[in-house]
């Protein structure tokens, strides 16, 4: 690769939310919000069950929990 023009890259990090959302670990704030993160791994933790259903429960109880997610997101501001 060969640099056609002067380039410059700024990488800019900042937490400006409560110290108790963020891992502690990550100086910088790369990584997703504590509260963000234990809800992902809940959700797996759900998809999980709901693949032992067969596909036409398993279909109605997904979108019965993404409706009411959305409801719930949808109802509050973010």
């Amino acid at each position: 690769m060969t640099a056609q023009d002067f380039g410059v890259a700024i990488n800019l990090f900042w937490k400006n939310l409560d110290p108790e959302l963020y891992d502690q670990k990550d100086p910088y704030g790369n990584k997703d919000l504590l509260p963000a993160a234990k809800s992902l791994r809940m959700l797996d933790n759900v998809i999980k069950q709901l693949e032992t259903l067969p596909t036409e429960y398993r279909d109605f109880y997904a979108r019965q929990l993404v409706s009411r997610i959305e409801a719930k997101c949808l109802s509050k501001p973010l």
